[in-house]
């Protein structure tokens, strides 16, 4: 038996600017790398391998992140 989740807006990598959501939305994240694996941790812990995930938007900066934190996802 499998679950489908849909998600959006994970932004992997997206975290170390002055204008990034851990500064504008005040987030208890020192930086980039710990919210990631923060997220990865998170997702891991409720999505198992044979499930479904689609990401309709932005799940990283770029294509170099997004295979990078893909491959470390259920």
């Amino acid at each position: 038996m499998y679950r489908v989740f849909v998600i959006s807006d994970n932004h992997f990598g997206d975290y170390d600017c002055k204008d990034d959501v851990i500064h504008v939305f005040n987030r208890p994240y020192k930086d980039s790398n710990t919210i990631n694996n923060d997220m990865i941790q998170n997702w891991n812990s409720v999505v198992s391998p044979n499930d479904y995930v689609f990401s309709v938007g932005d799940f990283s900066w770029s294509l170099v992140e997004m295979n990078k934190y893909a491959d470390k996802l259920n």
